[in-house]
């Protein structure tokens, strides 16, 4: 049953992004204490993605201030793919394709190498920041 809620709401969130449509919250379909259920539709739409010729460019984290995690009554961060089709890479871009966007700044860190140590701690870390830019994300809800 969990699967074909998974499914079922992958689609739904497909079907949206198709059609520039919001659709009713996946907390509806899923619940919205399954953060397992929801990292797999992520992960499902990121590798249909990648099927049909998107690659990954990076990963983001979010909601890593403490500040913000209180005050959407959240307890951790979130993670997230980031895809070359997610780029912006000019000055103007169509509006019409953002589903009520919003802006954040960001801080995007480019690495040296991929981080694989299991061990990974800070001076790691900080050892495989190649440097760091301004970024803005644009954050979409469908």
């Amino acid at each position: 049953m969990i699967q074909e809620a998974i499914q079922k709401a992958s689609q739904q969130l497909h079907q949206a992004e198709l059609t520039k449509k919001t659709c009713s919250p996946v907390r509806e379909i899923i619940g919205s204490e399954d953060i397992d259920s929801a990292y797999e539709i992520q992960s499902h739409n990121i590798q249909q993605k990648i099927a049909n010729g998107a690659t990954v460019k990076g990963y983001k984290i979010g909601l890593t201030s403490e500040a913000v995690q209180k005050q959407l009554g959240v307890d951790q961060p979130d993670f997230g793919v980031l895809l070359n089709t997610m780029e912006i890479t000019t000055k103007e871009f169509s509006f019409s394709a953002l589903m009520q966007p919003k802006a954040e700044a960001e801080i995007a860190f480019f690495l040296k190498e991929d981080i694989i140590d299991p061990t990974l701690d800070l001076n790691k870390l900080k050892a495989a920041i190649d440097y760091a830019v301004a970024s803005v994300e644009i954050v979409g809800s469908r």
